[in-house]
């Protein structure tokens, strides 16, 4: 190879991989994590407004969503690490669909669909710097 060759090809590789690490750093987020998010939330919770129409407006209901909507904002947010259980979430929906059957949401299946929610997004705030904790000390 000649040298002339080489140099090229380290100077253009050089601008390429300065392009690339410029575009996911600045243009990462909302060009794969968002698009990531977005899909996960639709496929976890695209099947919840057709649930939710058999139920009658009550305070439970109106509760639900609610606490639906606070947990995909929980998940959205940059400020946490948020994971979804794709079983918790099926487990879930297959309940609600149950308690449906009836058109009306009682205060005790609330709470039970509530503790269902608790297990469904799991979050915690997310550390710039994490420390692992060492077992063996005192």
């Amino acid at each position: 190879m000649k040298p002339g060759c080489f140099l090229k090809t380290l100077i253009v590789g050089t601008i390429l991989l300065a392009a690339a690490i410029y575009i996911v750093t600045n243009k990462g987020k909302e060009w794969f994590v968002d698009p990531i998010k977005e899909n996960l939330l639709s496929s976890a919770f695209d099947s919840l407004p057709n649930e939710l129409k058999g139920l009658k407006d009550t305070k439970e209901k109106l509760m639900l969503v609610e606490r639906i909507d606070s947990l995909v904002a929980q998940f959205k947010s940059d400020s946490t690490e948020a994971t979804i259980n794709f079983s918790k979430v099926e487990n879930f929906f297959e309940t609600l669909q149950d308690y449906s059957k009836d058109s009306l949401l009682t205060s005790r299946e609330y709470e039970f669909l509530k503790k269902l929610t608790d297990e469904m997004i799991s979050a915690k705030p997310k550390n710039f710097i994490e420390f692992e904790k060492d077992k063996q000390a005192p």
